[in-house]
């Protein structure tokens, strides 16, 4: 059977921009978006105007020596920009950003993101913070402008005036009802236009909000996918037969997709990986793994952000931090008052900046409206941005009406209702009354006054249906390898949700992201992780996201492996199942047996006296394999070495107090009961910050090593450089080394390659 080919193209949906290559910058819509009451998904279409938040895109205007940027509503990729002097690089994924500028620029991790993200309920809230402290994700209103001759970057705020304009007056009901008929257009002409349709419809209020653009559109909603779970659990149950009766009443059935096309591409496990990887790692913790590409694009209608336009946030910011506060008390105390250190820090900075970003608008935010900003500002982006960004990598297009900026800029209550649930009483009753009738899932309820005044609103300014044009679909800038997909995957079944599972476990487990983790976090803290995977119902390896991102930075900063690994799952999959790859032919150098005798293995070891963390920087190899080993004991930090390129050289700097411990050897291998066999490394020289340790010709084994120790404090930074050779037999070792010294051919070709 032929080789699956990768469909899904890294560079060409994720861009990265950076003030050395501007002139690469072109004119390019990512994502879709609606236009002119169109949806668009190409750049073309929009005729150099910029789109006005609907949907989920960025958009790249290339005009006269300027490049302008613009995001959607919610933010739903993330804008992620470093700044070091005059230098900035801009992207739309912050995975892609740091794989881009860990070969040349500092970084360093956010030790308050990590140990936030590392209790996080679902997704980051961060407002402008990443895993990498160099790294910020750039406002949901930023416009970003950049001036090509000059290489300066501007950034300036765009105002959706969110809940600033009175529901009980004309402008409010005037701003509803062209909402209203911009939907209904939109799904009617989508239809006629012969696209599929499907729409979630539950008990609770957010799909029945987005249920009435369905209704008051006209079509035939037995030719819609009418979407409810019926997989046996509680809720979904009660949601359900919620449901049920609403499809009784309105004659249409649930769960039909009969008239849906499933014909697809599929992917392959690395296309599986980088779509969400891409998107997520570091800032959700669940993944929805597409794995394959629809040959029909399907559009999905959503009540995705409602939370935003009723009563649901009703925490104080003191009470949701201190609710965020508790999920970190299952961990061991040291490290459980360090991580709510790092939740107050990251939440307060939050709430703090969302303050300040509507003070500048002239709008102070009143407390009680903290969390609902809080949620609008960070959690729309992540949770549900994300989502509809990970289906549309599916070509399923998932469009979110309660998240279109029209309809934010209408307050939630007014002087005679206080209730915030005011909004949805009022497009309940003024679209689609019937639809009150039915209970919502939980015992919830609209309070009986809040409908009352609902319908005196609706009475005194009365909707009036108008005439839509058809709308029709724009083309799309590219995203998948279309020539691939035409033929080379056709006869070839998708990735499975259990293959990616136990890839991810393999990755979890493996010694360099356990080894980083527990390097930088108690290993009891990696456990409780682990255990949490093995009893978690839903979603079981969401903890599993949360250390392979926080691994996988580490790495990132502490050593360069982007020329080996050029993506996240090329990095993933390369110690999980390389036999699941075809592998160019290797050099002799490279032989799995034959690097024995030409690695050299350096374990550099903190004994903290004053507790801190070494950071390593600047590696002279870059393909070198640098982890933060697993076996480290508590109060040692420090890092283990394997380099064929026969010198090595690297910076470390402190941020506690201890000794230091140099110890060189040769690599651990092991005979099938365990014995370790002695594979010896000619060492020729080591000096630590120009300090010569010794300049001899010493062999080293892993069993005896050679052992150099320095005192060290905190704010030190130790160059090191240590060179070697493959062992010569006439060198003077105990008798240990007689079982490899006959390879004289083997060795002479070794020491050549290594020059």
């Amino acid at each position: 059977m032929k080789t699956q080919t990768n469909l899904f193209n890294v560079t060409n949906a994720f861009f990265v921009l950076d003030s050395d290559h501007l002139e690469q910058a072109e004119t390019r819509l990512y994502g879709f978006t609606m236009f002119r009451d169109q949806l668009v998904q190409d750049a073309a279409s929009l005729q150099g105007e910029m789109p006005q938040g609907e949907g989920a895109y960025v958009y790249i205007r290339c005009k006269d020596g300027q490049i302008s940027i613009r995001q959607d509503f919610m933010g739903s990729y993330g804008l992620y920009l470093y700044r070091d002097g005059d230098y900035f690089a801009l992207s739309n994924s912050f995975l892609r950003l740091v794989d881009y500028l860990k070969t040349s620029r500092k970084l360093t991790l956010n030790e308050d993101y990590a140990n936030y993200f590392v209790s996080a309920e679902l997704c980051s809230v961060a407002f402008r913070e990443t895993m990498v402290q160099q790294i910020e994700c750039l406002d949901r209103c930023a416009e970003v402008e950049i001036d090509t001759e000059a290489k300066s970057l501007r950034i300036s705020y765009l105002d959706y005036e969110e809940n600033t304009v009175e529901l009980s007056t004309p402008e409010g009901m005037q701003l509803l009802d062209s909402w209203y008929r911009k939907w209904t257009a939109f799904i009617r002409n989508l239809k006629a236009s012969g696209a599929q349709l499907q729409a979630d419809l539950s008990g609770g209020f957010d799909s029945r909000m987005t249920f009435t653009l369905l209704l008051g559109s006209g079509i035939d909603l037995s030719q819609v996918l009418i979407h409810s779970l019926n997989d046996g659990l509680h809720v979904h149950d009660e949601d359900y037969k919620i449901a049920s009766a609403i499809s009784e009443h309105f004659r249409f059935p649930l769960n039909n997709n009969s008239f849906i096309s499933t014909d697809s591409w599929p992917y392959t496990e690395e296309d599986t990986l980088n779509i969400s990887f891409y998107l997520k790692l570091c800032f959700h913790k669940q993944m929805y793994y597409r794995h394959n590409c629809l040959k029909a694009a399907r559009h999905s209608f959503s009540g995705g952000g409602g939370e935003c336009l009723r009563s649901y946030w009703k925490m104080t910011e003191e009470e949701y931090i201190e609710k965020a506060v508790n999920r970190c008390r299952v961990y061991p105390g040291a490290s459980a008052e360090i991580m709510e250190t790092s939740i107050r820090n990251v939440l307060q900075r939050s709430f703090d900046a969302i303050r300040s970003k509507f003070a500048t608008f002239g709008r102070p935010l009143s407390p009680e409206d903290m969390t609902l900003y809080l949620y609008r500002e960070t959690r729309c982006r992540n949770h549900f941005g994300k989502d509809v960004l990970e289906n549309h990598f599916s070509n399923f297009l998932k469009h979110t009406p309660l998240l279109d900026p029209q309809i934010h800029r209408l307050k939630l209550s007014d002087s005679r209702c206080a209730d915030h649930n005011l909004l949805t009483a009022v497009m309940l009753s003024r679209y689609s009354p019937a639809l009150l009738d039915f209970p919502f899932e939980g015992g919830r309820k609209i309070d009986e006054s809040t409908k009352r005044y609902a319908r005196e609103l609706n009475n005194r300014f009365p909707y009036i249906p108008a005439v839509h044009p058809v709308l029709s679909c724009g083309h799309t800038d590219a995203i998948w390898n279309y020539a691939d997909m035409a033929g080379n995957n056709a006869d070839e079944l998708p990735t499975a949700q259990t293959d990616i599972s136990s890839t991810v476990k393999s990755v979890l487990v493996s010694p360099d992201i356990r080894g980083s983790f527990c390097g930088f976090y108690d290993p009891k803290v990696y456990q409780i992780l682990c255990d949490d995977i093995k009893v978690r119902k839903y979603q079981p390896l969401q903890n599993a996201y949360a250390i392979i991102g926080i691994g996988k930075i580490l790495q990132d900063i502490a050593v360069s492996r982007n020329t080996a690994h050029p993506n996240i799952s090329s990095y993933l999959l390369s110690g999980t199942r390389p036999e699941a790859r075809e592998e160019a032919a290797v050099t002799l150098q490279q032989h799995p047996y034959l690097t024995n005798f030409t690695t050299a293995r350096m374990d550099l070891l903190v004994h903290w006296e004053d507790p801190g963390k070494v950071l390593l920087t600047a590696p002279s190899d870059k393909s070198a394999r640098i982890i933060v080993p697993g076996w480290l004991k508590e109060n040692t930090g420090g890092y283990s070495i394997e380099s064929q390129a026969g010198t090595f050289s690297a910076d470390l700097q402190f941020t506690g107090s201890g000794t230091l411990t140099f110890s060189l050897k040769g690599r651990d291998v092991r005979r099938n009961e365990g014995s370790r066999i002695p594979f010896w490394i000619d060492y020729q020289k080591l000096t630590i910050n120009g300090e010569t340790c010794f300049d001899a010709l010493r062999p080293a084994w892993h069993d005896a090593p050679i052992t150099v120790k320095r005192k060290v404090s905190k704010g030190d930074t130790l160059h090191f450089e240590t060179t070697w050779t493959v062992h010569d037999e006439r060198t003077q070792v105990p008798q240990t080394a007689a079982p490899i010294s006959k390879q004289n051919k083997v060795k002479a070709i070794l020491k050549r390659l290594l020059k």
